[in-house]
């Protein structure tokens, strides 16, 4: 297999894309409608054939393929795939692991003595691709049960993988709970806490360089590390340039297109909510470099694609470590045409299950066995210990971490569904607002020590004509006067109740309670609180490509239909 269809089937094999109207620039070759469904076509066919049934030919693209092969680099392959992932194309989850073994799966030849893992057992260094998608709520996929959006390429996935029905966010906003994806720990331990509760554009902290993330632990077992996507786990320390907190201090080998603070609802270019996007608050880097101030949306995710396939080529013959996280669903602004009106959103920012428990699915064609449905109590701090065990990899033993390792989950070594809810040994989660623990997940029972209640609130008065008009969160301030305590706890049963509605009469259960009690009791007497890392902040360290006007486009405009 020569390189072009080795680029074109990885990919195919990774996320199974959907390719729409791309421009190879330097031969002016027309991509339109080229979809790539399934791992028994060929890529570079189907790309053929597609291709030359709206006037481009076979022979043309051969001329493209050849112009890359002379020039196997980061830009040639951009736009090589110059292309539109839309709104919901690949918004898995909040949190969606993927754990792929491409060497021998798709046919590419490689150099190492690997061999190909057979169903139940783990191959030597697998390569793992963890993909993230901001903001996804647990009923928003069609295999999820939602009664209208559309079944597609991640519904395929989650009937050709493990679905879980059970997974839980660290944390219910983005610095936090990316803090615990990367390093295992919940946020309260790294420092990623405090009264503004995310990094902003401004603050001086980051996640802490003594915490060993997921792409540090598997570098150290050999692999090659690669991350695009949707940062926000500090930028700047003392200039405005410096960028002591970006990814590249974090064990990651390549960064490509990235954001280093979010997608906020003002980098609207629509003018549906603003005039003008706030430069000062959008902007998108390449690797340490800002090369956009004010981000446009229509080629972000394209982006983020077209480096994520560069990175896979270049390192096709090494294990490898990829982190995609996707800027959307994070805010509804941007979506391409053939994308529209087929996505919805939930809420966030609370410890209720709707803020915590997302959709996540685990992807590994010949390993883990298809149509799995756990049920088992997991977290996506489990990721950290997962890839770290799969990559043969030891993680620092001077520390506590709050996640485990899903490998038993993954090869069946264990039932898809607990014998019970107390028995044996079941699964406790922590659920933090900044540093007040607010809530306990103990098997199938959830205590509310503190809630934030929710409110009866008359969104047509805050979104006239279906516009937000202003970013706000309902719950927001973990010890604001819409903050309730509760003693007792307020007690339900997930498994029945999962919209928590009707509290169990905790005379009836208090043997449950005690349960809870001690653990929380355990927990807390070994809780060290790391040192928060949102509290200061300086407008010195402001990220700003032209100062003092802040704004600036190095990358050529595309127009993406």
């Amino acid at each position: 297999m020569d390189w072009e269809e080795s680029f074109h089937v990885q990919w195919i094999q990774v996320v199974k894309i959907v390719m729409t109207e791309g421009v190879y620039t330097e031969i002016n070759v027309p991509w339109s409608e080229v979809v790539i469904a399934n791992s028994r076509f060929n890529g570079i066919t189907v790309a053929g054939e597609g291709a030359a049934q709206n006037g481009a030919s076979t022979f043309e693209l051969n001329q493209a393929n050849a112009v890359c092969g002379m020039r196997p680099n980061v830009a040639c392959y951009r736009y090589y795939v110059t292309m539109m992932t839309g709104y919901a194309l690949i918004t898995v989850a909040l949190v969606t692991v993927m754990f792929l073994h491409l060497h021998d799966e798709i046919g590419v030849k490689a150099k190492t003595k690997r061999e190909k893992g057979t169903k139940g057992s783990i191959p030597d260094k697998p390569n793992i691709v963890l993909l993230v998608a901001d903001d996804m709520g647990w009923g928003d996929l069609c295999s999820y049960g939602h009664p209208t959006q559309e079944c597609g390429e991640i519904d395929k996935m989650a009937a050709e993988g493990v679905r879980f029905t059970q997974w839980y966010s660290a944390d219910s906003l983005c610095s936090p709970s990316r803090a615990a994806l990367l390093t295992g720990r919940l946020p309260v331990r790294v420092g990623v806490w405090g009264e503004s509760r995310v990094f902003e554009t401004t603050s001086t902290g980051g996640l802490p360089k003594n915490e060993t993330t997921i792409a540090e632990a598997l570098k150290d077992a050999g692999y090659v590390t690669g991350m695009v996507g949707k940062w926000h786990l500090g930028i700047n320390e003392f200039l405005p340039g410096d960028g002591r907190h970006l990814p590249h201090h974090h064990g990651f080998d390549f960064v490509g297109t990235n954001l280093p603070w979010t997608n906020h609802w003002a980098c609207d270019e629509s003018k549906t909510h603003m005039e003008s996007p706030d430069p000062m608050l959008c902007f998108k880097y390449w690797n340490t470099t800002l090369v956009q101030q004010p981000f446009r949306h229509d080629n972000l995710t394209a982006s983020f694609l077209q480096d994520s396939i560069a990175f896979i080529h270049n390192n096709k013959d090494r294990p490898f470590f990829l982190y995609f996280s996707f800027a959307h669903m994070h805010t509804d602004m941007f979506s391409a045409p053939r994308f529209r009106e087929t996505s919805r959103r939930g809420g966030k920012a609370s410890t209720w299950d709707g803020g915590l428990r997302v959709p996540a699915i685990a992807w590994w064609p010949g390993v883990v066995a298809p149509g799995q449905v756990s049920q088992h109590l997991v977290s996506s701090m489990d990721v950290f210990q997962t890839a770290a065990e799969l990559a043969g990899a030891t993680p620092p033993k001077d520390r506590i971490y709050d996640g485990k390792s899903l490998v038993p989950i993954l090869l069946q070594k264990t039932s898809a569904v607990p014998r019970s809810k107390l028995s044996p040994s079941p699964r406790t989660l922590f659920h933090y607002c900044s540093n007040r623990l607010m809530a306990v997940r103990y098997g199938g029972y959830k205590a509310h020590f503190h809630s934030m209640e929710l409110p009866g609130v008359n969104y047509t008065e805050f979104c006239p004509r279906g516009v937000p008009m202003a970013d706000y969160y309902t719950s927001f301030d973990c010890y604001g006067p819409q903050t309730t305590h509760h003693d007792p706890p307020l007690l339900f049963d997930i498994d029945i109740d999962p919209g928590e509605r009707y509290p169990l009469p905790t005379y009836e259960y208090k043997d449950v309670l005690i349960e809870i009690l001690l653990e929380k009791l355990k927990h807390e007497i070994r809780m060290v609180p790391g040192k928060s890392q949102l509290e200061e902040g300086s407008g010195a360290v402001q990220p700003c490509c032209k100062p003092p006007f802040c704004t600036c486009n190095y990358e050529p405009y595309w127009e993406y239909g």
